[in-house]
This record gives C-alpha cells, sequence and structure tokens, in this order.
C-alpha cells in the first residue's frame, strides 16, 4: 500500500495485456517464441498490396502519367504481434531478466489489477520504449495514479472496518452464550476459564503455589480463534515452553495466576485481553476473542529485589521474642 506506482512501472507490466488480448482474440499456436520474436510488431501489408496493384493496373493503362508521378503506398501503422506468451521460450540471459522485470512489475501492480485498462496499459508502454510523446501530461498521470490508489486504500479500509465489526460483534456473541455453561467461570475483567478433567472425569486443578506475575513458567498450550481455526501450538512443536508471566497478553497473566503446577485449564479471552484492534498476523484479526488450552507444568519463584541481601552487608539478627515483649 506504502510503494509508489510510477507510469514508468505501470508501464512495464503491460506485457501482460498481450497475453490477454491474445487468449480473447486470437487463436493459440502451439508453436513456441521467443521474446525477441513476440516483441517485434507485425506490419499491416494489406493495404500496401492492394495499392501496388491498382498502381500496375494504372501504369498499363497510362505508362506516361506512372512515370512522371509514381504513386506512393501509404505506410501502414505497425501493430503488436497477437502471441500466446505462455508459449514464449526463457533461454538467454536477456529473455531472463526481461522476464524477471515482468514478474516483478507485474506484482508490484497486481493490487491493482481490476484498476488496469489492458489495451491503455500497454499503449503507455509502448509509449516509453518507442520514446513516442506521451498522450497525457505528467500531472494528469500523477493525479490518476493518486486518486485510484487513494480510492483502493478507502475500499480496502471500509472492508477492514466491516470484519473488524464483524470480529468484535461474533466475539462478543460467543463468550455471552459460553459464560452460560455451568463449568466455566467468569472474571471480574471478562476473562472466562474452565477446568479441564481427565479421562477419569477428575478435574486437573493442579498442586502446590500458583505462579506470580514476576515468576517463570513452563507450559504447552494450543491456541484457536473462536471458529475452531488452530494458530499456535507447543504441543505440535513437540516442546514446551518457558516465559515470564508478565510477558504475555493480560488474558494470559490473569489466567495463570489461577492455576497450580499440573493443573489444565481452557481460557476464553476477550479481545481487550488478547491483541485487541490491532490483531496478531494473518491468523488473529483485530477483535477477535481467542480460545487457549493451557496445561501448566511447572514454575520457578523469582526473588524480589527487596529481598537480596548484598554480599558486602550483612543482615541484623531477629530480636529475640522476650525482649520485645519488655518493651
Amino acid at each position: 500500500m506504502k510503494k509508489r506506482i510510477t507510469l514508468l512501472a505501470a508501464g512495464m507490466i503491460a506485457t501482460a495485456a498481450i497475453a490477454h488480448e491474445a487468449t480473447d482474440n486470437h487463436s493459440h499456436d502451439s508453436k513456441e517464441v521467443t521474446l525477441e520474436e513476440a516483441a517485434q510488431p507485425k506490419a499491416e501489408t494489406k493495404v500496401a498490396k492492394s495499392d501496388t496493384k491498382k498502381e500496375t493496373k494504372a501504369a498499363k493503362a497510362t505508362p506516361a502519367k506512372a512515370k512522371e508521378e509514381p504513386k506512393v503506398a501509404a505506410k501502414a501503422e505497425p501493430k503488436p504481434l497477437k502471441v500466446d506468451l505462455s508459449k514464449v521460450v526463457i533461454s538467454t540471459e536477456k529473455d531472463k531478466f526481461s522476464y524477471a522485470a515482468g514478474l516483478d512489475m507485474g506484482n508490484s501492480i497486481l493490487q491493482f489489477k481490476d484498476a488496469l485498462s489492458l489495451q491503455a496499459f500497454f499503449a503507455g508502454f509502448e509509449a516509453v520504449i518507442a520514446e513516442r510523446t506521451p498522450k497525457i501530461t505528467p500531472e494528469e498521470g500523477r493525479v490518476a495514479i493518486e486518486s485510484t490508489i487513494d480510492g483502493f486504500r478507502k475500499k480496502e479500509q471500509a472492508k477492514a472496518d466491516s470484519l473488524n465489526i464483524a470480529n468484535k460483534v461474533a466475539g462478543e456473541k460467543f463468550l455471552e452464550e459460553n459464560k452460560k455453561r455451568p463449568e466455566v467461570k467468569t472474571t471480574a475483567s471478562g476473562l472466562q476459564y474452565e477446568i479441564l478433567k481427565d479421562s477419569t472425569g477428575f478435574e486437573l486443578v493442579g498442586v502446590g503455589d500458583s505462579p506470580a506475575a514476576e515468576d517463570e513458567i513452563t507450559v504447552h498450550y494450543k491456541g484457536t480463534t473462536i471458529d475452531g481455526k488452530e494458530f499456535d501450538s507447543s504441543y505440535k512443536r513437540g516442546e514446551p515452553a518457558t516465559f515470564g508471566v508478565n510477558r504475555v497478553i493480560p488474558g494470559w497473566i490473569e489466567g495463570l495466576q489461577l492455576m497450580k503446577t499440573g493443573g489444565h485449564f481452557k481460557f476464553y479471552i476477550p479481545s481487550n485481553l488478547a491483541y485487541g484492534e490491532q490483531g496478531a498476523g494473518r491468523d488473529i484479526p483485530p477483535h477477535s476473542a481467542l480460545i487457549f488450552e493451557v496445561e501448566l507444568l511447572g514454575l520457578s519463584k523469582t526473588v524480589t529485589a527487596e529481598t537480596v541481601v548484598e554480599p558486602t552487608k550483612v543482615a541484623e539478627p531477629a530480636k529475640p521474642a522476650t525482649a520485645a515483649k519488655k518493651k
């Protein structure tokens, strides 16, 4: 979206126009051609041949006039050769460079293909290569390109806004229905969690201490969207993940502190406690509610700064309880 599309860049992709025209208006030829052959214009000669025949007849009828004022056949305007470019042979270094340049320009403007008139596109390309005078001014070209790009951006933004609203509504509806299930608990923040059970029906609550925000934990987990699309899984990678509790999304920070080692929970996280209006890459759109299955394998308590004793200092021993009573 941020790329600057220039008239020259737009021109180079016009090679694709020949292939499009060939498919629609010309029968396919199974014979392979080179890029050099495909690039050569094919002159229209039917008019010239017809005029030549007329000149011959005229010369026979009135030889004197034919010699005095010979007619010159009108030069036909050359037209691009109609050819199926899918059969062009790419063999030489020049071929490869030309083809690669075409691919590069094609990819750079691909998102605007619906706004292209292929005939006008090729005409602009040919004008540059043949050093013809352009049919529009540079200012007209600049305005046309900027206007088209601006319209494209507005269209894409409207589409994204519509999708974001749909994601938000779908997430809210899902969570509203999900919290009605008796096994699901909802916190004040809106986080929903469920304690999973083993094969015997025993709840996997876990034992020991719950992790604090400053602790480091080791977990196995799986993340999906509300429609079941999996976007991450330590199980599939074959190894658990270790990280600080406070280094993850808010829904995880809160949910992990409800668990104990050996616990196996499922978190249902509203978008405001997940990745919010930004989303995360292609797999997690903006305003997406998420589901995480989390298994807490272990934790290591972090020593806080207040309890650290510097090597050069010795802590004073605590006073006996009897001394405290006398006071």
